[in-house]
């Protein structure tokens, strides 16, 4: 039986509320902006902004599975995005210093030696 530390399980947990809360977020600004300017041709600041948040979802989405598998480069991602959120206070420092601890307490000798 291959048990994963319980610190990289929350890490995966979170990262996956994490991608939720930014499609619900994707969806409430798409229909906000769609609402407001409706057919409006013009590409400016925030439909780059609503794209941006749902390439954000998808990259969570990917991140959790590459951290399920045991990935090393979703260890270093998923670090930095820890250290990226540690600026978002409260909500955000919070996740944040969970992804920096999933991501250094979180991994055994034999994965790491593995990847």
């Amino acid at each position: 039986m291959n048990k994963k530390p319980t610190s990289l399980v929350l890490s995966i947990l979170a990262l996956q509320v994490l991608m939720w809360i930014q499609l619900v977020f994707f969806a409430v600004m798409l229909a906000l902006y769609l609402y407001a300017f409706g057919t409006d041709s013009s590409f400016g600041y925030v439909e780059a902004f609503v794209l941006l948040d749902l390439v954000f979802a998808v990259l969570c989405y990917f991140m959790a599975k590459a951290l399920e598998k045991g990935k090393k480069w979703a260890r270093v991602s998923t670090g930095v995005l820890g250290i990226l959120l540690l600026i978002g206070f409260p909500v955000g420092t919070a996740i944040g210093i969970l992804f920096i601890y999933g991501m250094t307490k979180g991994w055994p000798e034999q994965v790491i030696s593995s990847n």
